[in-house]
């Protein structure tokens, strides 16, 4: 990728590795739910904590990632 800035370089570098490590957390995310589904009650309880611990992360790390996306645009659009 073409960017004007080094700063820029070493943001988008970031930024691709947040995107590989939202990806494992949706995937884990999902393997968790599917668990979930197929466990009974016992099991179900322990799974929910960590199934809405995951969600938070993902969440935060799709804001996190969104707010880079547009500091790496705005920044290269300025130049």
């Amino acid at each position: 990728t073409l960017f004007r800035s080094p700063t820029n370089r070493q943001k988008y570098a970031k930024l691709t590795q947040m995107m590989t490590e939202q990806e494992h957390n949706a995937n884990q995310l999902n393997m968790m739910r599917d668990k979930f589904a197929a466990s009974n009650a016992s099991s179900k309880k322990a799974l929910y904590d960590k199934i809405i611990n995951i969600e938070k992360s993902y969440e935060q790390q799709c804001d996190d990632i969104s707010k880079l996306e547009k500091e790496i645009r705005n920044s290269e659009n300025m130049k």
